[in-house]
């Protein structure tokens, strides 16, 4: 039988070749730290649970030159990547075998988790609706195509929701 993940392969450190590509991303990643635009950064670079370079450059803050520079400790705002994270584990789970596909509905897994979609059912009231990405009235009998939210439209950021 096929495992499903190789056995890790532990390295003998430092290898040449990587201490070198590691000096070249620390030098590359001095001289792009700006005051203005890149104030501060903090990266790692990690093999089989071993840490092989870490690097934090410039100040915590950076309309203070007096700034202490950043540290493991460091918080950061990643603003829209953080998004990266929550689909990165919605992989893992389906790699894993937890999530049977992509295309399975958000619900299928949250029970009690809805969403109003504009795509679903039509009420006699509602009037609106939406096709092919424009939004009409109508005051006759409204066809309107059924479209759940998938998991693989979430990890994708196309459903529409935030």
């Amino acid at each position: 039988m096929c495992p499903r993940f190789p056995e890790p392969t532990p390295l003998q450190h430092p290898i040449p070749s990587l201490k070198e590509a590691l000096e070249k991303v620390d030098a590359l990643l001095r001289r792009s730290i700006h005051p203005k635009s890149l104030p501060s950064l903090s990266a790692i670079v990690i093999y089989n649970d071993t840490v092989l370079w870490t690097g934090n450059f410039g100040k915590r803050n950076g309309s203070d030159p007096n700034s202490a520079p950043p540290n493991e400790y460091t918080i950061y705002r990643i603003a829209s990547l953080s998004k990266i994270f929550p689909t990165l584990m919605l992989y893992k789970l389906w790699e894993e075998g937890k999530v049977g596909s992509l295309d399975d509905p958000l619900e299928k897994y949250v029970e009690n988790f809805t969403i109003k979609n504009p795509l679903g059912k039509s009420h006699d009231s509602e009037l609106k609706y939406v096709t092919d990405g424009l939004i009409f009235l109508d005051s006759g009998e409204v066809q309107v195509r059924s479209s759940s939210v998938t998991l693989r439209r979430m990890a994708s950021q196309l459903s529409g929701e935030a």
